[in-house]
């Protein structure tokens, strides 16, 4: 495996990842497999780094344990983020994933002179393949960013170093974007963040090149990518990447999503949902094109209200959402709820029930609006907004 370049913004000169875990690791024999938690990114992306580079096996993220046999025939593993139910553990090989990361290689078209920046734990496992696994395959650079108001201003600066800069997002950081363009070498996943399409057409003309893509824990992150960005893609995760496949398949009369993948994980806890003929049934619901784009409406138990799914719903709230993102649920044919990020104000409240209402034709007493404590769609992920830097102070343990 290269070595990289693995930086933060603390002013440090970037350090060597692999060599700079193994000093902090400092000799000692680290558990089987090493469960990576805590709060200092570098010092976590570093001992990752060892990890994968001397085959130590290795569990990001927090949840109930697992029993798992002694010779590991996994490398990593990774805990769902717990949004929708308990968190699930899923395991890797590091044959899994190299297939992945050559699909975001391709995607992102990045190279040894590329530099990827995210203000994302590394423990999660969006960035821990899309960031960490990337740059030790490249011999890139990941740049861990603390505070969230500091990732495009550092993305603006690292672009002009490098050939590419990928920014890995989420909804915290999309919701504030800068008032300054991006280099046209810049390049930003959206991370599944629920925008609306008027929100990513806003990105697309003023900040720059934002792609939807779409992938679970159990698939290791990634399964289909916008390829196009043109309007015909819009609002869509783009097609399959090659070697991976999606098809929709009826169930209980809902269009629910099947995916195969040969990066699919083994469950350490918890199980699978497959279907008759061995693909993975995901709780999304969905449609795809004559060109093979997949589009999302919304979960399994989510139902059509008045012809429209949540997706659906999403995007006529556009306009009044601006970049602000908002997760949308049908959960029974007459009800509809949304909820709104963190911060959001009583007149943005009112003025989102009144579109809906309106929208599907029902009383505003059948749209139900609050706002998150966290982030929209996960529990492992703190929501650290601007001006507040997340704490540094916890190592690997």
């Amino acid at each position: 495996m290269p070595e990289f370049a693995l930086s933060g913004t603390d002013g440090k000169a970037p350090v060597t990842a692999a060599a700079h875990g193994r000093t902090l690791i400092d000799g000692r024999q680290p558990p089987r497999p090493l469960q990576l938690q805590g709060d200092d990114r570098v010092a976590l992306a570093a001992v990752a780094a060892w990890a994968l580079a001397e085959g130590h096996p290795l569990i990001t993220g927090a949840g109930p344990g697992a029993e798992a046999g002694h010779d590991y025939p996994w490398d990593v593993a990774f805990y769902t983020s717990g949004s929708t139910g308990t968190p699930r553990l899923f395991a890797f090989t590091k044959h899994q994933l190299d297939i992945v990361t050559g699909w975001y290689a391709t995607i992102y078209r990045a190279t040894a002179d590329s530099v990827i920046v995210t203000n994302l734990p590394p423990g999660y496992n969006f960035p821990f393949v899309a960031g960490l696994c990337l740059a030790a395959a490249l011999g890139a650079r990941l740049h861990l960013v603390d505070a969230v108001e500091d990732v495009f201003t550092s993305a603006r600066q690292l672009a002009g170093t490098h050939d590419r800069c990928i920014v890995l997002a989420n909804p915290v950081l999309l919701e504030h974007p800068p008032n300054f363009q991006l280099p046209d070498n810049c390049l930003i996943d959206t991370g599944g963040a629920p925008l609306s399409t008027k929100a990513i057409a806003y990105y697309r003309s003023t900040v720059a090149d934002l792609r939807e893509g779409y992938g679970l824990t159990e698939t290791c992150s990634l399964t289909h990518f916008d390829t196009e960005a043109c309007d015909a893609s819009l609002g869509t995760v783009g097609a399959a990447v090659e070697g991976a496949g999606a098809r929709i398949v009826t169930v209980a009369g809902k269009p629910r999503v099947a995916l195969r993948t040969p990066a699919l994980g083994t469950p350490l806890t918890g199980t699978l949902e497959h279907t008759e003929d061995g693909e993975l049934l995901t709780g999304d619901l969905g449609a795809i094109d004559a060109a093979g784009r997949l589009r999302l409406f919304g979960r399994h138990d989510d139902h059509l209200v008045e012809g429209l799914w949540p997706r659906d719903v999403l995007d006529h709230l556009g306009a009044i959402l601006g970049t602000r993102t908002a997760l949308v649920r049908h959960p029974s044919p007459d009800r509809v709820a949304v909820r709104l990020s963190a911060g959001a104000d009583d007149r943005l409240v009112d003025a989102v029930r009144t579109a809906t209402s309106e929208l599907i034709g029902y009383d505003p007493r059948h749209v139900a609006v609050d706002t998150a404590r966290g982030l929209l769609h996960s529990v492992k992920l703190p929501r650290v907004p601007p001006n507040e830097s997340a704490s540094a102070s916890a190592s690997a343990s």
